[in-house]
Order: C-alpha cells, then structure tokens, then sequence
C-alpha cells in the first residue's frame, strides 16, 4: 500500500528495503540515533541491520515515508505476543518537527489494529520531548512510567475492522 500526502510518501517496508533503513540512519546525527536506540549508534551493525529488515507483514511490519525518492523515515511494530507490540519511529534530522513523525506513527496504529494488535509499547529516552510529545499526540490514552533514564509507554489499541 502507498499513501501519498503531499511531499511525503508512505509506503510499506519490506524485507528488500535494507538501503532504506540505511539512508534513513545515515540521516540522523549521532544524537538522533542515540535517542532512538537508546545506546551510542555510530555505525548500524549487520545483526542489528538483518533484525531491522526482517518484516513479514504480520509480527514485523514497518512503514517507510520518502520524499522526493529518497527515505525520510520509518516506523515499525514488532509483535511481543499476547496482542502487544513493541512501536519505533525514526525520522531524519532534516524532516524532524515537520509532521513526518506523526504521518508514520497514525499510519503504523492503525495497521497494528487492523492486525489484531491490543496494545503497543514503546521505549524513549527522558530526554526526548519530541518523542514523548508524539506519543501523547497519537495515542492520547496512553500511561507512561519511568524505567531508570527511560520512559515506557503503553498504548491501548482499539481494533479496526476491515471490510473483506
């Protein structure tokens, strides 16, 4: 599925999208990449690159949004069984603050609900407002709680229903 909204771009990621899992992390500075995973992330290891690039459509899925051709984002869920899920988005330095975030993130919702997803939960750093401020945007009934420097949140789902 493609979405075009405007500049932006959305289309599903898939398990040959490895070049666009790089050029998105070779977007972001090394303090972006620090926030989104959480630990120091000069280069992206081949262990990780193959996880990253694993999707299947169902337990892994992910969303990929371009501008121009060239990657400027991507969101994922990753199924952690019982209808819980674990939500990234990453968003280059350049396209930060520019609502790409927010496209991905409402697009990656409500595809984990179409597929039966109950619950999300996603992992950011204290200190990054942006992401908490998204959060609470796109899933404004979610609780957050503090794990060490981390904030945990979790992201009741409501299912959505698609017409065969």
């Amino acid at each position: 599925m493609v979405i075009d909204t405007g500049a932006v771009e959305l289309r599903e990621f898939n398990a040959s999208d490895g070049d666009v899992l790089d050029e998105v992390f070779a977007g972001m500075s090394e303090e972006s990449r620090y926030l989104r995973y959480l630990t120091p992330m000069p280069t992206l290891h081949a262990q990780a690159r193959r996880a990253l690039t694993a999707v299947d459509g169902c337990g892994h899925v992910a969303v990929a949004a371009f501008v121009d051709g060239r990657a400027i984002g991507l969101a994922r869920v990753i199924g952690m069984g019982a209808g819980r899920a674990e939500l990234a988005l990453e968003v280059v330095d350049a396209w930060q603050g520019r609502g790409v975030g927010t496209m991905l993130g409402l697009w990656i919702r409500d595809r984990a609900a179409g597929l039966g997803y109950t619950e999300l939960i996603a992992e950011t750093s204290g200190g990054n407002a942006r992401a908490q401020a998204l959060t609470r945007k796109i899933f404004p009934g979610s609780a957050a709680r503090r794990e060490g420097t981390s904030i945990v949140f979790t992201m009741p789902l409501d299912p959505i229903t698609t017409a065969a």
